[in-house]
């Protein structure tokens, strides 16, 4: 009787244990998908102002938008990174916006 307790304790530690190791893998998997989304929005993003050398209100709000979660996803690194992406599009459509005038001329 005690061995097939023995046995039991055992087959159920074992299977508290996988349950555990595909809990972990799929939390891994969901941050990838995640992290994927942040990465394809920048990319995407950078796409197009490579380009066309422009961009769009639309664009710049969806990538706004598609890397918002980005700080619970990531480090501070990519945070500041996405950070500048942004500033350096605006800074860029500001720019061009103010020399439009001089380039029709």
């Amino acid at each position: 009787m005690k061995f097939f307790t023995l046995v039991l304790g055992v087959s159920v530690a074992i299977v508290a244990w996988l349950q555990w190791w595909v809990a972990l893998n799929k939390l891994r998997l969901d941050l990838f998908d995640r992290r994927y989304k942040v990465y394809d929005a920048t990319r995407n993003f950078l796409g197009a102002i490579i380009r066309e050398a422009k961009f769009t209100n639309s664009e710049l709000f969806e990538f706004y938008a598609r890397t918002s979660d980005a700080e619970f996803l990531f480090g501070a690194d990519v945070v500041d990174y996405l950070g500048q992406i942004r500033k350096r599009a605006v800074h860029m459509q500001t720019a061009q916006q103010l020399f439009e005038p001089f380039a029709s001329r």
